[in-house]
């Protein structure tokens, strides 16, 4: 008898190998978290506006006292620097350093080889019914609360 497949499972593995060969080998080269690239290719992809802690809060859905403590850490670690801005004394603009830039294009770099390396030998329609069946499922979780 075959064994029932589990597609959250199966999520859950793709996403740690993902995890693995996209972030898993920086460690030498930096001192960043997963999440600590996230938000740096979050700041880098917006460098056309200002950005502030707020920002970063709501895009990670995270507290701010976490958002505090990440960007503090970044902020030391040579990442980020914080500016005061004209219109506002109580905020701070983030911006990202050199250090952070040459950090995400490897990152950037990591992620297209993994991509591609991913969908070596699956079609456009595959990979359409793909993003079509995952919206799905994400709209159904959304729209439904899930008993537990």
């Amino acid at each position: 008898m075959e064994k029932k497949k589990e597609v959250g499972l199966a999520v859950k593995e793709l996403a740690n190998l993902l995890r693995r060969y996209t972030f898993g080998s920086l460690k030498p080269e930096s001192d960043i978290t997963m999440m600590q690239g996230w938000i740096i290719g979050f700041l880098c992809g917006n460098s056309d506006r200002d950005m502030f802690q707020k920002d970063i809060e709501q895009k990670f859905e995270i507290r701010r006292s976490t958002a505090t403590a990440m960007l503090q850490l970044m902020e030391k670690n040579g990442y980020i620097t914080r500016h005061s801005v004209d219109y506002d004394a109580r905020l701070k603009k983030i911006c990202v350093t050199e250090k952070a830039k040459l950090l995400n294009k490897s990152i950037l770099d990591r992620i297209a080889a993994t991509e591609k390396q991913m969908l070596t030998g699956i079609s456009k329609e595959e990979i359409d019914a793909f993003f079509s069946t995952i919206e799905k499922m994400k709209n159904n979780i959304k729209n439904k609360q899930i008993n537990t």
